[in-house]
């Protein structure tokens, strides 16, 4: 079934594009590799939050929408295809078979001066791929807070909302530091993306598995230890509707074991160009914005806390069509 399909987008989203030119939860139902995110700490409990604080001078996008439209759609397995869908999907794996050139090298040359552990020369090429991919389909986000990212030297946790299989992509593009995801083992599993993961000490995850989870655990924790700086989608997996979810205790006892600090992310805009419900982005993304805040600490810290912190921080940087709706009371339910 075909079909054009408009999306609704807020007028600080389309005015920044106008401006450029255009631990772990089990599951129990295996999905398909492509449908999900590269990478989700589930855990078995999420702490509520209170009243959520208001958006901060860049994040509150109100008032009446304007459609953006992809054009025709192609509807499979209940998801949307589009034809930049396609043009993204076959961009980004040629450029990637081109990066092997570069990648094989590279991890010799990690392998050879004892960089295992770290393998930098292939995180640099991983995000060099991820940048040339979203470039060359025009799409170029605007990253805010950069000074905020500590030196490279220190090994962080980034901890952003979770919206997009684009996220990935955008983070590795644009967040000038070579970050390792946790994954599900499906992805390190696929034709070159997950070659180079593996390549690269990304680490995966059975999330049907408690012993996989408790073994990721212990790992991204050495991980953190050796010098690398992860990225953790706390909320445990994708948002349908773009609103920022719950997070998971998970990644928060991790950094507190691994004594590091947390970089809170705000991803705005992109969840409409790929949502949950298509395969592939719709069209080429404009007007994202990464708001990158302040580190916070957690040595000495309780979880719980450090949770909730990191929650309002990443909250304070979502405009109003990315902020959880009011809970109804039990009188209104």
């Amino acid at each position: 079934i075909c079909e054009t399909h408009a999306l609704r987008v807020g007028p600080a989203t389309a005015a920044a594009a106008a401006r450029r030119g255009g631990l772990f939860g089990v599951r129990t139902r295996p999905q398909q590799a492509l449908a999900s995110s590269a990478t989700a700490l589930r855990a078995t409990s999420a702490i509520p939050l209170d009243q959520p604080p208001q958006a901060d001078a860049g994040g509150g996008a109100t008032g009446d929408s304007v459609e953006v439209k992809h054009g025709p759609a192609l509807t499979l397995g209940g998801k949307k295809l589009t034809l930049m869908g396609l043009a993204y999907f076959g961009v980004s794996m040629t450029f990637a078979a081109l990066v092997y050139a570069l990648l094989i090298p590279a991890w010799i040359l990690d392998f050879a001066t004892g960089e295992r552990k770290r393998n930098g020369r292939v995180d640099k090429v991983v995000r060099l791929w991820a940048w040339a991919a979203m470039r060359l389909m025009g799409y170029k986000a605007e990253v805010i807070g950069l000074e905020n990212l500590p030196p490279a030297s220190e090994p962080i946790m980034v901890v952003p909302n979770h919206t997009s299989f684009l996220d990935i992509f955008t983070i590795s593009a644009y967040v000038p530091r070579n970050l390792k995801y946790i994954s599900k083992v499906e992805i390190l599993r696929l034709p070159l993306i997950g070659w180079a993961m593996r390549m690269a000490k990304h680490i995966a995850i059975r999330r049907s598995s408690r012993a996989s989870q408790i073994r990721t655990l212990k790992e991204a924790v050495d991980s953190m230890k050796d010098g690398n700086s992860l990225v953790t989608f706390a909320e445990g997996t994708r948002s349908k509707d773009g609103r920022l979810m719950r997070f998971k205790k998970g990644p928060f006892t991790m950094t507190k074991r691994a004594g590091v600090r947390i970089v809170p992310v705000s991803i705005r805009g992109l969840y409409k160009w790929h949502p949950k419900w298509a395969w592939l982005p719709l069209a080429t993304p404009k007007g994202v914005t990464l708001k990158i805040h302040p580190p916070i600490e957690t040595k000495g810290r309780n979880a719980d806390d450090v949770l909730e912190e990191t929650y309002n921080a990443v909250l304070s940087g979502m405009p109003e069509d990315q902020r959880p709706l009011p809970r109804k009371s039990s009188a209104e339910a």
